[in-house]
Protein backbone atom coordinates (compact mmCIF):
# COMPACT_ATOMS: atom_id res chain seq x y z
CA UNK A 1 0.00 0.00 0.00
CA UNK A 2 1.24 3.23 -0.50
CA UNK A 3 0.57 6.63 0.38
CA UNK A 4 -1.13 9.89 -0.97
CA UNK A 5 -1.47 13.54 0.25
CA UNK A 6 -3.08 14.08 -3.14
CA UNK A 7 -6.52 15.51 -0.71
CA UNK A 8 -4.04 17.17 1.43
CA UNK A 9 -5.03 20.98 -0.12
CA UNK A 10 -3.69 23.57 1.62
CA UNK A 11 -6.56 25.93 0.85
CA UNK A 12 -8.77 23.63 2.36
CA UNK A 13 -10.10 24.47 6.49
CA UNK A 14 -10.77 21.93 9.04
CA UNK A 15 -12.67 23.18 11.94
CA UNK A 16 -13.20 20.16 13.57
CA UNK A 17 -10.05 19.40 15.75
CA UNK A 18 -9.29 17.47 18.76
CA UNK A 19 -9.53 20.58 20.77
CA UNK A 20 -13.60 19.67 19.78
CA UNK A 21 -16.04 21.07 17.12
CA UNK A 22 -19.45 22.74 16.70
CA UNK A 23 -22.18 20.65 15.26
CA UNK A 24 -21.85 20.00 11.42
CA UNK A 25 -17.96 20.72 11.38
CA UNK A 26 -15.75 18.83 9.04
CA UNK A 27 -12.34 17.03 10.33
CA UNK A 28 -9.18 17.46 8.19
CA UNK A 29 -7.86 15.43 5.25
CA UNK A 30 -5.54 13.54 5.91
CA UNK A 31 -3.22 11.32 3.81
CA UNK A 32 -5.04 8.26 1.80
CA UNK A 33 -3.69 5.31 1.75
CA UNK A 34 -4.06 3.11 -0.89
CA UNK A 35 -5.51 -0.31 -0.76
CA UNK A 36 -4.20 -3.12 -3.01
CA UNK A 37 -6.04 -4.69 -6.15
CA UNK A 38 -6.31 -7.71 -4.65
CA UNK A 39 -8.40 -5.92 -1.55
CA UNK A 40 -10.58 -3.73 -3.91
CA UNK A 41 -13.15 -7.23 -4.34
CA UNK A 42 -16.07 -6.91 -5.91
CA UNK A 43 -17.97 -5.26 -2.76
CA UNK A 44 -20.50 -3.93 -2.50
CA UNK A 45 -22.74 -5.21 -5.29
CA UNK A 46 -25.33 -2.99 -4.91
CA UNK A 47 -28.72 -4.21 -5.44
CA UNK A 48 -32.16 -4.57 -3.62
CA UNK A 49 -32.98 -8.40 -3.32
CA UNK A 50 -30.26 -11.08 -1.81
CA UNK A 51 -28.92 -13.22 -4.30
CA UNK A 52 -28.29 -16.55 -2.87
CA UNK A 53 -29.92 -19.53 -4.11
CA UNK A 54 -33.43 -20.42 -2.95
CA UNK A 55 -33.63 -23.19 0.08
CA UNK A 56 -36.61 -24.28 1.90
CA UNK A 57 -34.73 -22.02 5.39
CA UNK A 58 -35.07 -18.67 2.85
CA UNK A 59 -37.95 -16.39 3.89
CA UNK A 60 -37.98 -12.64 2.56
CA UNK A 61 -40.63 -10.63 1.99
CA UNK A 62 -41.28 -6.77 2.37
CA UNK A 63 -42.08 -3.66 -0.26
CA UNK A 64 -39.59 -4.11 -2.74
CA UNK A 65 -40.77 -7.89 -3.27
CA UNK A 66 -44.02 -6.18 -4.19
CA UNK A 67 -42.00 -4.36 -6.72
CA UNK A 68 -41.90 -0.94 -4.22
CA UNK A 69 -38.59 0.36 -4.24
CA UNK A 70 -37.74 3.55 -2.67
CA UNK A 71 -34.82 6.59 -3.77
CA UNK A 72 -33.38 9.49 -2.93
CA UNK A 73 -32.01 12.82 -4.97
CA UNK A 74 -29.46 15.51 -3.50
CA UNK A 75 -32.68 17.71 -2.94
CA UNK A 76 -33.98 14.34 -0.70
CA UNK A 77 -31.46 11.91 0.25
CA UNK A 78 -32.84 8.46 0.82
CA UNK A 79 -31.54 7.55 4.81
CA UNK A 80 -31.10 3.45 4.99
CA UNK A 81 -31.31 1.66 8.03
CA UNK A 82 -29.73 -1.72 8.31
CA UNK A 83 -30.72 -4.04 11.28
CA UNK A 84 -29.55 -7.53 11.56
CA UNK A 85 -31.02 -9.38 14.23
CA UNK A 86 -31.25 -13.09 15.68
CA UNK A 87 -33.41 -14.00 18.70
CA UNK A 88 -34.24 -10.69 19.79
CA UNK A 89 -38.07 -10.35 20.06
CA UNK A 90 -38.00 -8.38 23.16
CA UNK A 91 -36.89 -5.33 21.48
CA UNK A 92 -36.84 -5.55 18.25
CA UNK A 93 -40.75 -3.83 17.69
CA UNK A 94 -39.46 -0.67 19.53
CA UNK A 95 -36.02 -0.46 16.99
CA UNK A 96 -38.51 -0.83 13.98
CA UNK A 97 -40.91 1.49 15.08
CA UNK A 98 -38.40 4.16 15.72
CA UNK A 99 -37.72 3.85 12.08
CA UNK A 100 -41.11 4.04 10.63
CA UNK A 101 -41.55 7.48 13.73
CA UNK A 102 -38.94 9.58 11.67
CA UNK A 103 -39.93 12.94 10.92
CA UNK A 104 -37.85 12.87 7.43
CA UNK A 105 -39.98 11.01 5.42
CA UNK A 106 -37.44 9.39 2.68
CA UNK A 107 -36.12 6.20 4.80
CA UNK A 108 -36.29 2.78 4.30
CA UNK A 109 -35.40 -0.06 6.42
CA UNK A 110 -33.35 -3.38 5.51
CA UNK A 111 -33.29 -6.72 8.08
CA UNK A 112 -31.65 -9.24 8.14
CA UNK A 113 -32.92 -12.29 10.74
CA UNK A 114 -30.45 -15.26 10.92
CA UNK A 115 -33.01 -17.82 11.08
CA UNK A 116 -34.10 -16.98 14.62
CA UNK A 117 -35.65 -19.44 16.38
CA UNK A 118 -38.16 -17.33 18.56
CA UNK A 119 -40.76 -15.02 17.81
CA UNK A 120 -38.55 -12.70 15.95
CA UNK A 121 -39.35 -13.40 12.61
CA UNK A 122 -42.81 -12.86 13.13
CA UNK A 123 -42.62 -9.61 14.19
CA UNK A 124 -40.71 -8.46 10.81
CA UNK A 125 -43.51 -10.33 9.01
CA UNK A 126 -45.93 -8.20 11.13
CA UNK A 127 -44.27 -5.43 9.64
CA UNK A 128 -44.10 -6.66 6.27
CA UNK A 129 -45.76 -3.93 4.78
CA UNK A 130 -44.18 -0.79 6.25
CA UNK A 131 -40.08 -2.65 6.23
CA UNK A 132 -39.02 -2.32 2.65
CA UNK A 133 -37.10 -5.48 2.80
CA UNK A 134 -36.40 -8.46 4.82
CA UNK A 135 -35.05 -11.80 4.45
CA UNK A 136 -34.35 -14.68 7.42
CA UNK A 137 -31.55 -17.39 6.28
CA UNK A 138 -28.38 -18.81 8.25
CA UNK A 139 -25.37 -16.63 8.27
CA UNK A 140 -22.20 -16.38 9.63
CA UNK A 141 -22.25 -13.66 12.14
CA UNK A 142 -23.18 -10.29 12.86
CA UNK A 143 -20.12 -8.85 10.61
CA UNK A 144 -20.93 -11.60 7.19
CA UNK A 145 -24.76 -10.97 7.88
CA UNK A 146 -23.69 -6.81 7.74
CA UNK A 147 -21.82 -7.26 4.73
CA UNK A 148 -24.64 -9.21 3.26
CA UNK A 149 -26.73 -6.27 3.93
CA UNK A 150 -25.36 -2.89 3.32
CA UNK A 151 -25.43 -3.68 -0.87
CA UNK A 152 -29.26 -3.89 0.12
CA UNK A 153 -29.09 0.25 0.92
CA UNK A 154 -30.52 2.48 -1.96
CA UNK A 155 -30.22 5.39 0.28
CA UNK A 156 -26.93 8.42 -0.39
CA UNK A 157 -26.56 7.67 3.70
CA UNK A 158 -26.48 4.63 5.10
CA UNK A 159 -26.65 3.52 8.98
CA UNK A 160 -26.39 -0.07 11.11
CA UNK A 161 -28.96 0.41 13.53
CA UNK A 162 -28.81 -2.63 16.29
CA UNK A 163 -32.15 -4.51 16.91
CA UNK A 164 -31.34 -3.18 20.75
CA UNK A 165 -31.36 0.40 20.01
CA UNK A 166 -33.81 2.77 18.74
CA UNK A 167 -34.12 6.02 16.81
CA UNK A 168 -34.67 9.43 18.10
CA UNK A 169 -37.63 10.95 16.32
CA UNK A 170 -35.48 13.77 14.18
CA UNK A 171 -32.55 11.29 13.86
CA UNK A 172 -32.79 10.97 9.79
CA UNK A 173 -33.43 14.72 9.35
CA UNK A 174 -30.34 15.82 11.84
CA UNK A 175 -27.82 13.57 9.18
CA UNK A 176 -29.36 14.87 6.17
CA UNK A 177 -29.21 18.31 7.48
CA UNK A 178 -25.10 18.05 7.87
CA UNK A 179 -24.82 16.19 4.22
CA UNK A 180 -23.22 18.54 1.55
CA UNK A 181 -22.80 16.16 -1.39
CA UNK A 182 -24.43 12.94 -2.10
CA UNK A 183 -21.52 11.34 -4.28
CA UNK A 184 -18.52 12.13 -2.37
CA UNK A 185 -17.30 9.30 0.68
CA UNK A 186 -18.79 10.95 4.03
CA UNK A 187 -18.97 9.40 7.44
CA UNK A 188 -21.41 11.67 9.65
CA UNK A 189 -20.66 10.98 13.02
CA UNK A 190 -23.36 11.69 15.38
CA UNK A 191 -23.79 11.49 19.00
CA UNK A 192 -25.54 8.76 21.10
CA UNK A 193 -27.46 8.57 24.33
CA UNK A 194 -26.37 5.80 26.42
CA UNK A 195 -28.05 4.58 29.88
CA UNK A 196 -25.79 3.47 32.83
CA UNK A 197 -26.29 0.27 35.51
CA UNK A 198 -28.17 3.35 37.33
CA UNK A 199 -30.41 4.28 34.93
CA UNK A 200 -29.01 7.19 34.36
CA UNK A 201 -28.85 8.84 30.54
CA UNK A 202 -25.43 9.87 29.02
CA UNK A 203 -24.88 11.57 25.99
CA UNK A 204 -21.61 10.07 23.97
CA UNK A 205 -20.63 12.53 21.50
CA UNK A 206 -18.20 11.21 18.67
CA UNK A 207 -14.46 11.92 19.19
CA UNK A 208 -12.41 13.34 16.34
CA UNK A 209 -11.13 10.57 14.50
CA UNK A 210 -7.35 11.06 13.83
CA UNK A 211 -4.34 8.84 12.53
CA UNK A 212 -3.60 8.44 16.32
CA UNK A 213 -6.87 6.80 17.08
CA UNK A 214 -5.47 3.51 15.75
CA UNK A 215 -4.00 3.29 19.27
CA UNK A 216 -6.83 4.85 21.35
CA UNK A 217 -9.50 2.87 19.40
CA UNK A 218 -11.47 5.23 18.11
CA UNK A 219 -14.42 6.14 21.20
CA UNK A 220 -17.51 6.64 18.70
CA UNK A 221 -20.68 4.82 18.37
CA UNK A 222 -21.38 2.75 15.07
CA UNK A 223 -24.76 2.79 15.17
CA UNK A 224 -24.52 6.53 15.63
CA UNK A 225 -22.85 7.01 12.25
CA UNK A 226 -24.42 8.11 8.94
CA UNK A 227 -21.89 6.48 5.90
CA UNK A 228 -22.11 7.40 2.15
CA UNK A 229 -22.25 4.79 -0.36
CA UNK A 230 -19.24 6.09 -1.45
CA UNK A 231 -17.38 5.38 1.69
CA UNK A 232 -18.39 1.34 1.95
CA UNK A 233 -17.20 1.33 -1.94
CA UNK A 234 -13.87 2.66 -0.97
CA UNK A 235 -13.62 1.38 2.31
CA UNK A 236 -14.20 -2.54 1.38
CA UNK A 237 -16.67 -4.93 4.11
CA UNK A 238 -16.63 -5.40 7.67
CA UNK A 239 -13.66 -8.03 8.46
CA UNK A 240 -15.84 -10.91 9.65
CA UNK A 241 -13.23 -12.94 11.40
CA UNK A 242 -13.41 -10.09 14.49
CA UNK A 243 -16.21 -10.63 16.66
CA UNK A 244 -16.22 -6.57 18.17
CA UNK A 245 -14.18 -4.77 16.76
CA UNK A 246 -14.90 -5.01 12.97
CA UNK A 247 -16.51 -1.40 13.40
CA UNK A 248 -13.52 0.16 14.87
CA UNK A 249 -11.31 -1.45 11.86
CA UNK A 250 -14.05 -0.12 9.32
CA UNK A 251 -13.75 2.94 10.47
CA UNK A 252 -10.07 3.19 10.46
CA UNK A 253 -10.41 2.22 6.81
CA UNK A 254 -12.69 4.98 5.92
CA UNK A 255 -10.15 6.80 7.29
CA UNK A 256 -7.11 5.84 5.22
CA UNK A 257 -9.27 5.52 2.69
CA UNK A 258 -9.71 9.80 2.28
CA UNK A 259 -13.22 9.83 3.48
CA UNK A 260 -14.72 13.33 4.92
CA UNK A 261 -15.93 13.00 8.85
CA UNK A 262 -18.43 15.39 9.88
CA UNK A 263 -19.02 15.80 13.48
CA UNK A 264 -22.07 16.88 15.64
CA UNK A 265 -23.34 16.22 19.49
CA UNK A 266 -26.63 15.77 18.26
CA UNK A 267 -27.90 12.76 19.31
CA UNK A 268 -29.78 10.43 16.96
CA UNK A 269 -29.58 7.02 18.40
CA UNK A 270 -30.32 5.19 21.93
CA UNK A 271 -27.61 2.50 22.36
CA UNK A 272 -27.97 -0.25 24.62
CA UNK A 273 -24.66 -1.27 26.75
CA UNK A 274 -24.24 -5.33 26.79
CA UNK A 275 -23.49 -8.38 24.31
CA UNK A 276 -20.23 -8.25 23.20
CA UNK A 277 -19.72 -4.51 23.58
CA UNK A 278 -19.39 -5.62 27.41
CA UNK A 279 -16.51 -7.72 26.96
CA UNK A 280 -13.39 -5.56 27.67
CA UNK A 281 -10.72 -7.39 27.51
CA UNK A 282 -12.11 -9.20 24.53
CA UNK A 283 -12.05 -5.38 22.88
CA UNK A 284 -8.86 -4.15 24.04
CA UNK A 285 -7.33 -7.83 22.17
CA UNK A 286 -8.76 -7.21 19.08
CA UNK A 287 -8.08 -3.45 19.10
CA UNK A 288 -4.61 -4.60 19.16
CA UNK A 289 -5.28 -6.87 16.40
CA UNK A 290 -6.20 -4.10 14.13
CA UNK A 291 -2.96 -2.01 15.07
CA UNK A 292 -0.70 -4.94 14.30
CA UNK A 293 -2.76 -5.34 11.17
CA UNK A 294 -2.19 -2.01 9.54
CA UNK A 295 1.41 -1.63 11.10
CA UNK A 296 2.90 -5.56 10.89
CA UNK A 297 6.37 -4.16 11.50
CA UNK A 298 5.49 -3.15 15.34
CA UNK A 299 5.98 -6.30 17.51
CA UNK A 300 3.71 -7.87 19.90
CA UNK A 301 5.66 -6.20 22.70
CA UNK A 302 5.24 -2.88 20.82
CA UNK A 303 1.73 -3.38 20.03
CA UNK A 304 1.17 -4.05 23.62
CA UNK A 305 3.42 -0.67 24.65
CA UNK A 306 1.55 1.17 22.80
CA UNK A 307 -1.88 -0.19 23.95
CA UNK A 308 -1.09 0.99 27.65
CA UNK A 309 0.30 4.38 26.77
CA UNK A 310 -2.82 5.21 24.30
CA UNK A 311 -5.87 3.05 25.06
CA UNK A 312 -8.87 5.11 25.83
CA UNK A 313 -10.69 2.54 27.90
CA UNK A 314 -7.78 1.24 29.46
CA UNK A 315 -9.13 0.51 33.31
CA UNK A 316 -7.39 -1.09 36.10
CA UNK A 317 -10.35 -3.65 36.58
CA UNK A 318 -10.43 -4.70 32.61
CA UNK A 319 -6.77 -3.58 31.54
CA UNK A 320 -4.28 -6.58 30.14
CA UNK A 321 -1.29 -6.56 32.50
CA UNK A 322 1.62 -7.60 29.99
CA UNK A 323 4.03 -5.97 28.72
CA UNK A 324 3.42 -3.12 30.74
CA UNK A 325 6.38 -0.04 30.38
CA UNK A 326 8.59 0.34 32.66
CA UNK A 327 8.78 4.01 31.50
CA UNK A 328 6.31 5.34 29.10
CA UNK A 329 8.36 8.69 27.88
CA UNK A 330 11.66 5.40 27.30
CA UNK A 331 9.19 3.94 25.29
CA UNK A 332 8.13 5.86 22.91
CA UNK A 333 11.34 7.54 22.42
CA UNK A 334 12.41 4.26 21.32
CA UNK A 335 9.33 2.94 19.31
CA UNK A 336 9.76 6.04 17.23
CA UNK A 337 13.46 5.78 16.73
CA UNK A 338 12.90 2.02 16.09
CA UNK A 339 10.34 3.31 13.26
CA UNK A 340 11.87 6.35 12.23
CA UNK A 341 11.09 5.77 8.33
CA UNK A 342 8.09 4.29 8.82
CA UNK A 343 5.85 7.59 7.91
CA UNK A 344 2.77 6.29 8.13
CA UNK A 345 3.54 5.24 11.33
CA UNK A 346 5.33 8.61 12.84
CA UNK A 347 2.35 9.61 12.14
CA UNK A 348 -0.16 8.38 13.64
CA UNK A 349 1.95 8.54 16.69
CA UNK A 350 2.49 12.03 16.49
CA UNK A 351 -1.29 12.53 16.38
CA UNK A 352 -1.63 10.19 19.69
CA UNK A 353 1.06 11.68 21.28
CA UNK A 354 -0.57 15.40 21.10
CA UNK A 355 -3.54 14.33 22.46
CA UNK A 356 -1.53 13.53 25.94
CA UNK A 357 0.88 16.12 25.44
CA UNK A 358 2.18 17.32 29.22
CA UNK A 359 5.07 19.71 28.90
CA UNK A 360 7.80 19.66 31.35
CA UNK A 361 7.56 23.51 31.36
CA UNK A 362 3.87 23.81 32.44
CA UNK A 363 4.46 20.93 34.87
CA UNK A 364 7.23 23.33 36.68
CA UNK A 365 5.14 26.32 37.05
CA UNK A 366 4.07 27.22 40.53
CA UNK A 367 0.94 28.71 39.09
CA UNK A 368 0.00 25.87 37.70
CA UNK A 369 1.36 22.92 39.75
CA UNK A 370 -0.56 24.64 42.62
CA UNK A 371 -3.87 25.64 43.28
CA UNK A 372 -7.27 25.73 41.50
CA UNK A 373 -5.53 26.44 37.83
CA UNK A 374 -3.82 23.58 38.06
CA UNK A 375 -6.32 21.37 40.01
CA UNK A 376 -8.23 22.36 36.45
CA UNK A 377 -5.91 21.32 34.26
CA UNK A 378 -5.02 17.85 35.71
CA UNK A 379 -9.20 17.06 35.92
CA UNK A 380 -9.21 18.30 32.07
CA UNK A 381 -6.20 16.01 31.29
CA UNK A 382 -7.83 13.46 32.91
CA UNK A 383 -11.18 13.59 31.51
CA UNK A 384 -10.47 13.79 27.95
CA UNK A 385 -9.82 10.14 27.77
CA UNK A 386 -13.58 10.03 27.81
CA UNK A 387 -15.39 12.08 25.54
CA UNK A 388 -18.95 12.23 26.72
CA UNK A 389 -18.02 12.94 30.71
CA UNK A 390 -15.35 15.51 29.91
CA UNK A 391 -18.24 17.39 27.57
CA UNK A 392 -20.62 17.23 30.47
CA UNK A 393 -17.70 18.46 33.26
CA UNK A 394 -17.16 21.31 30.56
CA UNK A 395 -20.30 22.71 30.22
CA UNK A 396 -20.73 22.34 34.02
CA UNK A 397 -17.53 24.50 34.85
CA UNK A 398 -18.53 27.04 31.93
CA UNK A 399 -21.81 27.80 33.60
CA UNK A 400 -20.17 28.13 36.91
CA UNK A 401 -18.12 30.47 35.68
CA UNK A 402 -20.65 32.90 34.20
CA UNK A 403 -22.71 32.92 37.96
Amino acid sequence: MSLSTENASLDYEAHATYLGYRNGDQGPRFPVRERNKIDMAAWPSWSFRIKSPESASRIEGGLRVDGQLKSGCEKQPLVSYVTVVRNNERTLERTIKSVQSQDYDNVEHIILDGASTDGTLGIIQRYADVIDYFISEPDAGLYDALNKAIPLARGQLICVLNSDDWLECDAARIAVSHLRDTDSAVLILTAARVADNEGAIHEWPPAFVHPGSYFTCANDCHNAIYASRRSYELSGPYDHTYKIAADFKWIMSCLDAGSTFIYTAESTVNYSLGGTSGDFLGHSRECMKVVHERFPYLTEQEVRGLYHCYFIFSNPQHKIDQDIPESYTGFLRKIMADHANRIDFCSSLGWAAITKLDHPSDRSSPILSRGFVGLKYAIAAKLRRYPFIYNIARNVYRNFIKV
